[in-house]
């Protein structure tokens, strides 16, 4: 159902992986809807729209009209993108899945999502992802999101006798596209570990972790522990001067 939000959300895994007491803080939080999501949510319909004017060619399909040059160009590149993967595998007869909601509720209670698009051939599951910002590059390696939409792909798509993993992230507007294929055996690895952060996240007993995550987390302005590193690095600074002054 549109507006539908899994309580831990894959795009969120980055932040309750590393700091399950997360997930206690900010789960009566609202979500806030900025300029920049909603400019992502427009051009991610584009790329739909181009995906399935391009991969089902008979289907009425709703236009969809991008916001600029910068966003039509953008889009054209993801779409590209995902066309040259099909083109290239064409003797492994790839399917595409566009826009697919996956349920990986198997390892995180509740959990599920959309993935941009899904390729399945032969026997490697490809998961790409779109990424409209130009604020931050992100990386393929170690996605806890694109592995949680690979878990939900590969449960869902049981009867492929998948034995790898690919996925990539396009960002166009950075010029980035970056990608990392791993196991079925090293991803299902990854769900147990994903599995036992979220049940300690559920619990209300996860431990509070302060790191890189903090930035794009709704308590970064209340949290006590992110609070408490500065005051950590000044004190570790006065110590190691009163030692120095000590010798």
């Amino acid at each position: 159902m549109p507006g539908q939000h899994a309580k831990l959300s894959a795009s969120g895994a980055h932040i309750w992986m590393n700091c399950p007491a997360s997930y206690r803080i900010t789960k009566d939080m609202p979500d806030v809807e900025t300029p920049y999501a909603e400019e992502g949510t427009r051009a991610h319909a584009y790329c739909e729209y181009l995906l399935r004017k391009a991969l089902e060619p008979k289907a009425e399909i709703p236009e969809a009209i991008p916001d600029n040059r910068e966003m039509e160009v953008c889009c054209q590149e993801y779409a590209d993108f995902i066309q040259d993967k099909l083109i290239e595998d064409w003797e492994d007869l790839p399917e595409a899945f566009v826009e697919r909601r996956v349920d990986f509720s198997k390892w995180v209670e509740g959990g599920f999502g959309t993935s941009d698009c899904i390729i399945a051939k032969a026997d490697t599951i490809i998961v790409n992802d779109f990424k409209y910002g130009k604020g931050v590059r992100v990386e393929a390696e170690g996605n806890p999101q694109l592995r949680l939409y690979a878990l939900g792909a590969i449960d869902e798509l049981s009867l492929w006798d998948f034995e790898k993993v690919e996925m990539n992230i396009i960002q166009p507007r950075l010029d980035h596209v970056s990608s990392e294929t791993v196991s079925v055996a090293e991803l299902l690895e990854f769900g147990e570990r994903a599995k036992e952060a979220s049940e300690l996240a559920f619990s209300g007993n996860g431990p509070a972790k302060a790191g890189p995550w903090c930035k794009f987390c709704k308590a970064n302005a209340i949290c006590k522990e992110r609070a408490t590193k500065p005051l950590e690095t000044i004190r570790k600074i006065l110590d190691i001067g009163k030692g120095g002054k000590d010798r």
